[in-house]
């Protein structure tokens, strides 16, 4: 009897003691993901749990965050594994993305308690245009209400100036051209591009804006080569081309006083009409494509910007200037034009000096490129800025009017397309310059920052934005590079 409660007993405490095991390895491993916004982008963790305790951690971060707080996220996925548990404390220098980090594991176990917040995504179009000005001088004491007025008087004549500069006055050119050199007529060329333009803008045909792209390049070098050419074929006459220039530019012809200022203040304004139309400098346009950038210093995109205006003016137009010149179809005495051939189509028959027939054609299809990339650039920055002004929705109705337009360009007198575009031009300068002028004296710092960096070896810290939030962005990006 003994003998067999003994054995009762002892299987009892077997029983029980499997049991307790078998409830001990029962807890199943449960996979969770979490995910915390973190400086550059979005931290996930994967996490693996068994009971209440941490059996694996994994992080997945932005490839510009390799380290977190000095310390690799491997080196702090492994770290948490070995604790079980989740503690910040863990985290060598907690920065933006370590605390990201922990926030991420937090997230997965109890996301009730730590729920994750997509981020907003970036609106452009909001830090674009008539918002640069709002933004950047509305930012500055006692100037909100400055910047927001300039905002909306930019995106106004930006739209105004979308018709002219962007749209009428170069569909103009590409009209006359393709007649000149190929006999189409100006309707015809307006109807084909107005048909293009609605399958761009309107239908989102990204494909003609892409081609023209890849070959507006080769067509520029070209262009620089063609016009060399030209110029060492007549090397004779360049020294007498110059010289017309600066007595034109000067009025050095000039008999009298206010002969010689009325040449002086015709050379000034048309200077300025043609410099605008030709680089855009003082439009604000350039902002559009220099504010997208990644470069991380400022200057160093300004730089560029200022090579372009220098680029665009002083080598292209000059080389275009010595083709007319040389070739025949300016009196070099007297100014006089000795041929009724007008606008852009007046290069393609300098080109036909030295290349024949084949000069119009090329310049025809060179400014059919130019133009209208020109264009398609052109549409898209009048529709950010009414859509600042009116809306998403309302871009629609831009985007119609502008298309429509084309037609118009094509088939309007060179000399009204030209007006319209300067007196745009003049309108959109108002409100940017003024900005502009607001915004020197930061300008001013930046660049004694990057300058006294760059160039004097001084050991200050870089000034890579006016802006606290974006300034602290870069440093925290640099402390991560340096612990990388």
């Amino acid at each position: 009897m003994k003998r067999w409660i003994a054995c009762a007993l002892s299987g009892a405490m077997l029983l029980s003691l499997a049991s307790c095991g078998s409830t001990q390895t029962s807890a199943e491993s449960t996979t969770l993901t979490g995910k915390a916004n973190g400086f550059g982008g979005v931290i996930t963790a994967t996490v693996t749990t068994q009971g209440d305790k941490i059996t694996s951690v994994t992080f997945d971060g932005p490839d510009e965050t390799p380290t977190v707080g000095g310390q690799a996220l491997e080196t702090l996925a492994e770290a948490m594994t070995k604790a079980g548990s989740v503690d910040v404390d863990l985290v060598a220098g907690a920065t933006v993305t370590s605390t990201a980090a922990v926030a991420a594991v937090n997230n997965a176990l109890d996301p009730e308690a730590y729920p994750y917040e997509a981020p907003a995504e970036k609106d452009d179009t909001k830090t674009l245009e008539g918002a640069d000005l709002y933004h950047g001088l509305g930012s500055k004491p006692h100037c909100k209400r400055l910047g927001r007025v300039l905002a909306v008087l930019f995106s106004c004549f930006c739209v105004l100036a979308s018709f002219g500069i962007g749209n009428m006055s170069q569909v103009n050119s590409i009209a006359g051209n393709m007649q000149s050199a190929f006999g189409i007529p100006t309707v015809g060329t307006g109807v084909a591009l107005l048909i293009l333009s609605a399958l761009v803008i309107l239908g989102g045909l990204k494909r003609v804006a892409a081609v023209s792209e890849k070959i507006v390049p080769f067509m520029a070098i070209a262009y620089i080569v063609g016009s060399i050419i030209i110029i060492l074929t007549h090397i004779t006459v360049v020294p007498a081309a110059f010289a017309a220039i600066f007595k034109g530019a000067f009025g050095l012809k000039a008999a009298g006083g206010g002969v010689l200022g009325y040449g002086i203040n015709m050379a000034i304004t048309w200077g300025f009409k043609r410099g605008a139309f030709s680089n855009e400098a003082g439009l604000g346009s350039s902002v559009m494509v220099h504010s997208s950038s990644n470069v991380k210093e400022p200057v160093q995109q300004g730089m560029w910007g200022i090579f372009e205006v220098f680029a665009d003016t002083i080598v292209v137009c000059t080389l275009t200037a010595l083709v007319l010149l040389c070739t025949g179809f300016v009196d070099l005495e007297t100014g006089l034009m000795l041929t009724d051939v007008q606008g852009s189509a007046l290069a393609g028959e300098a080109f036909a000096t030295t290349f024949g027939s084949l000069g119009p054609k090329f310049i025809a299809v060179a400014i059919l490129l130019f133009a209208y990339s020109t264009v398609l650039g052109w549409s898209h920055y009048g529709s950010t800025a009414f859509e600042y002004l009116f809306g998403t929705k309302a871009t629609v109705v831009y985007k119609v009017v502008f298309v429509g337009m084309v037609l118009v360009g094509s088939t309007m007198n060179l000399g009204l397309a030209w007006d319209l575009s300067d007196t745009f031009n003049g309108l959109m300068m108002i409100p940017n310059l003024i900005g502009v002028l607001a915004l020197s004296g930061t300008v001013a710092r930046i660049t004694k920052n990057y300058v006294d960096r760059t160039f004097h070896g001084a050991k200050i810290q870089p000034m890579w934005s006016a802006f606290d939030e974006y300034q602290n962005a870069e440093e925290a990006d640099e402390d991560l590079q340096k612990h990388a």
